[in-house]
This record gives C-alpha cells, sequence and structure tokens, in this order.
C-alpha cells in the first residue's frame, strides 16, 4: 500500500523542494487492514536502513533485508513498513506497507524485501 506521505512527498520533489521518500524498513508483528493514511508499523520491533535503492526508467526499486542474527525466532513478522526516518516506533513517517503470512525468522536465514514503485499515467 502506497501511503499518502509518499504522495505528498513526490509531489513535493517535483515542486523542487527536499524530501526523504523512503530510508528505513520496519518490522512488526501485528496483522490488520492496511490504509493509505497509516502512521506506523504496527506491532513494530525492528527497524534497518535499506541497503539499496535504483531507478530504471519509470521504476523505483529499493531493498532491505533482515539478517539471520539479528532474528530471535520469537516474535513473526506479519507487517513490513517502508520509512522515511530511523527512529523506531515513530509516528507519520509511512510511506509504504505490506502485510505478509506469519512468518519466524530463525538464525537460520536472512531475509529480503523489495518495494518496486512504478510512476504511470492515469
Amino acid at each position: 500500500m502506497i501511503n499518502d506521505n509518499m504522495l505528498s512527498g513526490v509531489a513535493s520533489l517535483m515542486a523542487g523542494s527536499t524530501y526523504t521518500v523512503v530510508s528505513h524498513l520496519a518490522f512488526g508483528s501485528t496483522t490488520g487492514t492496511l490504509t493509505a493514511t497509516d502512521l506506523i508499523t504496527s506491532g513494530e520491533f525492528d527497524r534497518n536502513a535499506i541497503d539499496s535503492k535504483s531507478a530504471t526508467g519509470n521504476v523505483v526499486k529499493y531493498i532491505a533485508t533482515r539478517s539471520s542474527t539479528e532474528a530471535n525466532g520469537t516474535t513473526y513478522l506479519n507487517l513490513i513498513g517502508w520509512h522515511n526516518t530511523s527512529t523506531a516506533n515513530s509516528s507519520g513517517y509511512m510511506q509504504a506497507n505490506f502485510l505478509i503470512p506469519s512468518l519466524l525468522q530463525t538464525t537460520s536465514f536472512d531475509i529480503e524485501f523489495e518495494l518496486w514503485v512504478q510512476f504511470t499515467r492515469g
């Protein structure tokens, strides 16, 4: 779900202002209904800087990971939030989010997440 914050931020960039669109990935343990006005990653228990971002044509791709060394095998991942601040549990900085099926990460594997945003005529 692309958040209203991202849309407003992109509009600001198009007007020549500065805006940090996506810089961090938050991991949440709560599930629910996503809306374009969400402000937080519910049940947030970890936040990492994104690993890379790139643009090809009209598509922007963000990649972020959570390593196996961060996993404790006790908290289920249910919600992924893309934010523009490193401040954990902060409100109002969400840019996009999505639900995933309950995933219990262990020290046996890393996880990589991708967010692709395509700009098209509508």
